[in-house]
């Protein structure tokens, strides 16, 4: 097929808007209605297929949202099964990736949550998205957002993937949960959540978590990824999306019962401010929401999912006991060291004794100097004795980061370090600050208790 040809006998293709593993997306006329339209036309396959994949359309036919885009017409054409689908000329949230506001981000999470709240409560079969990512969410007229390509189960996908002569993409693997890397792979409503974290980091940063390789990396051991440009608020969102235990996520209703929460506190704050569409995203919000696949909700009704509700309500209020912590002490360490100390840390201090074991032991708050001369100061440390001349060092920073270093220390009295190499610590009576200084890094660590 090429631009210009006529498929299905009255639409004539237009433009390739999108190539995937299972079909191609095109912009499309249809010549009978003098009406642009979107053909989504799948690989061909056998009479079998078809007719599954008839079978799966019937369940989605009368879905109706807000936030989902729905085919309105489906037929099979030379044995391609096809859907055609209003236009989006504003393309797909691809566009905004690393250019997006954290206001443009909230409605993105709240538009997307409600239209996936929507189609996980459906009954008695939930629809699992299984491909969320920014190619799949389209960009209304109005600039609300749109949850597309969803409905195909996984045996679906199967019979597509088995006629499809094409090299499967690795695309979706960026988006794809710890679950499904399991000997056992699992593809349930909490899976759409990671995937939607996923999503949110991308949008965010530009960049895709994981190394691009998805929940696999997380079943490694990969921590979190650093998001300084989002608030705390929505930086806690987001790490309870990519919790690696799907009963830790947080579910669709509850996502959009927070957004829903985000926009009437800001709302309360400043009854004079506008947002575009901004009031109608919420009354959707609240009109369109129906109870989440787990059978949790905002009544606390026992259901499958109220422990998985349970469990995302106390990561969000664990990590928000964290950072109020983080950032009392941060702040008031911060102030200390702008009128006590004024630059003078070097001033006055000793080397510190070998045998002070008072002074190296416990916790601190931190500031840490760059060789680049740029400091983080919303920093609070550890430093334990975990063997003969042996320590470690945390260092927990306000996104919850954490960075653990092994170190020895040295008969003249400096430090070895398997993070920072060689360092040498001094001691400031006056101020009470400890300093170890690694000159390799570049790194200088002032420890205040």
């Amino acid at each position: 097929m090429e631009a210009g040809s006529i498929f299905a006998e009255h639409y004539q293709l237009l433009k390739l808007i999108g190539e995937g593993s299972f079909g191609n997306v095109w912009l499309a006329k249809d010549l009978r209605a003098d009406l642009a339209v979107a053909i989504k036309i799948y690989v061909m396959l056998d009479e079998r297929g078809v007719k599954e994949f008839m079978d799966e359309f019937k369940l989605t036919f009368n879905l109706n949202h807000t936030h989902i885009l729905h085919a309105y017409h489906y037929d099979v054409f030379a044995k391609q099964p096809f859907l055609v689908m209003p236009y989006c000329e504003k393309g797909s949230a691809l566009s905004l990736i690393g250019n997006i506001s954290e206001e443009q981000l909230w409605h993105f999470l709240a538009d997307v949550s409600a239209g996936l709240a929507y189609l996980h409560g459906q009954r008695p079969n939930p629809i699992v998205h299984q491909d969320i990512k920014p190619d799949n969410i389209l960009i209304g007229k109005d600039g609300t957002f749109l949850v597309t390509d969803f409905g195909i189960s996984q045996q679906m996908r199967s019979t597509l993937r088995r006629n499809s002569s094409r090299t499967p993409s690795a695309g979706s693997t960026a988006y794809m949960p710890p679950e499904r890397f399991l000997s056992k792979p699992a593809s349930t409503s909490a899976g759409d959540i990671w995937s939607l974290g996923v999503t949110l980091v991308e949008l965010a940063t530009g960049e895709l978590p994981f190394c691009g390789m998805g929940g696999n990396m997380q079943n490694g051991g990969a921590e979190l990824p650093i998001l300084p440009t989002l608030s705390e608020e929505l930086q806690t969102i987001v790490y309870s999306c990519l919790a690696k235990t799907p009963n830790e996520r947080p579910t669709a209703e509850k996502l959009s019962e927070w957004c829903h929460e985000h926009f009437s506190s800001k709302d309360s704050d400043n009854k004079d401010a506008t947002t575009p569409s901004g009031k109608s995203r919420k009354d959707n919000t609240v009109r369109n929401r129906k109870p989440d696949a787990t059978g949790g909700g905002k009544s606390g009704k026992p259901g499958d999912g109220s422990n998985r509700t349970a469990a995302a309500s106390r990561l969000i209020k664990r990590y928000w006991i964290t950072a109020t912590i983080i950032a009392v002490v941060a702040t008031t360490a911060c102030c200390w060291f702008c009128t006590k100390s004024n630059d003078k840390v070097d001033s006055g201090s000793i080397p510190l004794s070998a045998n002070c074991e008072a002074l190296l032991l416990g916790a601190y708050t931190c500031k840490q100097i760059n060789r680049d001369k740029t400091v983080n100061r919303k920093m609070v440390a550890e430093i334990k004795k975990t063997g003969d001349e042996e320590y470690t060092l945390s260092i927990i920073s306000s996104d919850f980061r954490t960075t653990l270093s092994t170190f020895h220390r040295l008969p003249d009295g400096d430090f070895e370090s398997e993070k920072y190499g060689k360092g040498s610590a001094i001691y400031n009576p006056e101020l009470r600050i400890m300093t170890l200084t690694f000159e390799k890094q570049g790194v200088k660590l002032e420890l205040f208790k």
